[in-house]
């Protein structure tokens, strides 16, 4: 009958929780929303409020440390990277510079979380690391957020093009192109 009872066993709690990465990327999609209704004005508005609300939370855990039990610890490389999509995307909505600068910051933690030298006999490098430490290698199992990092750098090259750090962040790219090709 479409109808889930507590005592059916497809149904699982999945308890929301205000993590960085979940209040990043809700920020984001909210962001853009945002600038798609702005025909509906009070949904428009609702979505702009929500978004940045949702990405000072998100700013303040991660600089706090605080994360989800369900998934644990940051993932630098993962919750920066969120952190500039989420920054780009409410820098398009409001045109507030403090937004380009923050994604600048989560892009200088990005690149320090990616393989530059190479390792292996093969020397691989341009993959991305979980932390600046280089200890684990950003990887997942089913659910995948990979694409975070790439997509950050890549929003910061189309909106800041000019930008004095725009280079590392192309290079960052071309690393990363590299090491796809030859893995």
């Amino acid at each position: 009958d479409n109808v889930l009872s507590v005592d059916n066993k497809s149904v699982y709690a999945n308890v929301a929780e205000n993590g960085p990465f979940e209040n990043f990327t809700s920020s984001a999609a909210l962001a853009k929303a945002a600038i798609m209704f702005e025909d509906d004005e009070v949904f428009s508005l609702w979505c702009k409020r929500s978004a940045i609300g949702d990405f000072e939370a998100a700013k303040e855990g991660y600089k706090n440390g605080v994360y989800t039990k369900r998934w644990g610890p940051n993932i630098d490389s993962q919750v920066a990277g969120h952190g500039i999509i989420a920054a780009c995307e409410l820098y398009k909505l409001t045109n507030e510079e403090s937004y380009l600068s923050i994604a600048k910051e989560y892009a200088r933690i990005v690149l320090s979380c990616q393989e530059t030298e190479g390792v292996g006999e093969e020397k691989i490098k341009g993959f991305f690391y979980e932390d600046p430490l280089h200890k684990y290698i950003l990887t997942y199992e089913h659910r995948g957020h990979e694409q975070s990092p790439i997509h950050g750098l890549a929003m910061l090259v189309e909106l800041l093009p000019n930008d004095p750090s725009v280079n590392s962040w192309i290079n960052g790219l071309k690393l990363y192109k590299e090491y796809v090709i030859s893995t």
